[in-house]
Formats: C-alpha cells, sequence, structure tokens
C-alpha cells in the first residue's frame, strides 16, 4: 500500500496503525489496491467503525489459530481489497482472513447484538459487528458475509465522485 493510492486520509491512516498493530501480533495484513483508492463519502467516525472493527476481528481470528490448523501451513494473513467501482459511485471494500472462518452455529445470529465468537471476558463483547451493520445500512449499501478459506467481509462504501461532486454544486 502507498499513501499516493488511497486518497481518503482516514483510511490511509487506519489501514497504517492496523498494519503495525497485527504485525507485532504476528499477522500479516495485506492491502490491495488495484487503481487509485478516491475519498470516501461518509462520516470518518463510522467509517473508522467499519474498516477498525472488520480489520481487528479478521486479525483475531487468524493469531488465535495455531500454525498446524491453517491450510498449507500458512502464516496468519487478513488481506484488505480496496476497488472503486466502474461509476466511482462506491469503493468495494473486502476484509478476508485464513482463519478457522464462522462456525455454522454463529452464522444466523452473526450482525445480532450480543453475538461473539470470542472467549468470554469481563469487557461487553459482540457489539463490533452490529455497529458495521447499522452503519453500513445507513450507508444505503449491503454488508456480505462469505466462509471460504477463512472468513470474508465486503461493503460498498460510497465515495466522493468528482464529476458529481460539481454537477451538484452549479
Amino acid at each position: 500500500m502507498t499513501a499516493r493510492e488511497i486518497e481518503d486520509p482516514y483510511v490511509a491512516a487506519l489501514l497504517a496503525g492496523k498494519t503495525a498493530t497485527a504485525h507485532e501480533r504476528g499477522v500479516e495484513l495485506v492491502v490491495v489496491t488495484h487503481e487509485r483508492v478516491p475519498p470516501l463519502a461518509v462520516d470518518p467516525s463510522e467509517l473508522v467503525s467499519v474498516l477498525g472493527n472488520l480489520v481487528d476481528n479478521a486479525v483475531d481470528a487468524v493469531s488465535d489459530v495455531e500454525r498446524d490448523e491453517r491450510p498449507d501451513d500458512e502464516p496468519p494473513t487478513v488481506e484488505v481489497e480496496l476497488v472503486p467501482s466502474r461509476d466511482g459511485r462506491f469503493v468495494h471494500l473486502t476484509v478476508a482472513d485464513n482463519g478457522p472462518g464462522i462456525r455454522p452455529d454463529v452464522r444466523e445470529r452473526l450482525f445480532d447484538p450480543g453475538v461473539t465468537t470470542k472467549p468470554a471476558t469481563d469487557a461487553p463483547r459482540g457489539v463490533g459487528l452490529d455497529v458495521v451493520r447499522r452503519a453500513v445500512e445507513g450507508w444505503g449499501t449491503e454488508l456480505t458475509v462469505s466462509h471460504e478459506a477463512g472468513a470474508v467481509f465486503s461493503v460498498d462504501i460510497p465515495a466522493q465522485h468528482p464529476a458529481l461532486d460539481r454537477k451538484e454544486n452549479r
């Protein structure tokens, strides 16, 4: 990832910090962009909540898995992919990990408040994905989950569209 590829300062800063934190936990965080990622048109606090929760959950999922339980003995890895839509209205975000995936008994309730796959502690658990779901619904988009070699979360985030912004400001 280079700062030039990601124009949104919140996304660039958050991913730089998450990359360092993941490294400290023995997790490789890979950020993939296929072209310039424009600034996003959402509240920065919501953006940080969505991206931060998805990345934190993925890092948690892979950091707790023993090496011999990984497919092909792969190192713990989280991949964040940012791809602008063809029309420039959205940036498609995918956060994928090579962890154990989401247990079938939790999948149906994954976004419900209080549902967690993490060990119980005194701290409240199971709030992050509910916060993510509510923010994404507020954007008018949808959060999807698939279960491939680990968990894969995807969402379209509204982007600032320079051509449309110019027309609206006339």
